[in-house]
């Protein structure tokens, strides 16, 4: 069996599109799903399965949510070694010295090398922006609540769903979806 995460996007974000995680993680549970867990209540979730296909599970997961739970929200799905993989390849490695002002982006798609061009980190200064394979990196000096550098604005720009998690929860579910 293999460990996965599967993240949703905008679940109980300032009141929007409440899910309670309990809920999910029966849901989750009920599609086959074993050891599932749960982290915080924004629809960060870890899981076993012998399934390998993450497109699939993340599609069938959403349709779910949506069918049981009335939620729609969108789904991201990675093995734990995908996670990991985007923790060791940070191209911000400074920024770790303060964990809630650094967020990783994870992408649906890898955008194009155009759209990559097309955004312009200097525009968004002090803020920081590093690319990497499926996640964007941004770094806030000042703290993400006034920033330009939103999730909304790297989707605009890079043309992909993403959803945006601090340093310390993208941490925390690595633990969480750890083998033990």
């Amino acid at each position: 069996m293999t460990r996965f995460v599967a993240l949703l996007r905008g679940i109980n974000v300032g009141g929007h599109r409440p899910l309670e995680m309990g809920a999910l993680r029966d849901l989750i549970g009920g599609l086959g799903h074993t050891r599932v867990g749960s982290h915080l209540q924004t629809g960060n979730i870890a899981f076993s399965s012998d399934l390998t296909d993450t497109a699939a599970m993340a599609a069938r997961i959403q349709a779910a949510v949506q069918t049981e739970l009335s939620v729609d929200a969108k789904v991201l799905v990675m093995s734990r070694d995908d996670l990991v993989t985007i923790i060791e390849s940070n191209p911000l490695p400074d920024a770790v010295e303060m964990p809630s002002r650094l967020h990783v982006a994870f992408l649906w798609a890898q955008p194009s090398v155009e759209q990559v061009t097309a955004l312009n980190p200097a525009m968004y200064m002090p803020d920081q922006l590093r690319m990497g394979r499926g996640a964007a990196y941004v770094f806030y000096p000042n703290g993400a609540a006034k920033s330009r550098l939103t999730n909304d604005a790297l989707e605009r720009k890079l043309g992909v769903t993403s959803t945006m998690r601090n340093w310390n929860t993208v941490n925390a579910l690595a633990d969480l979806a750890r083998d033990f």
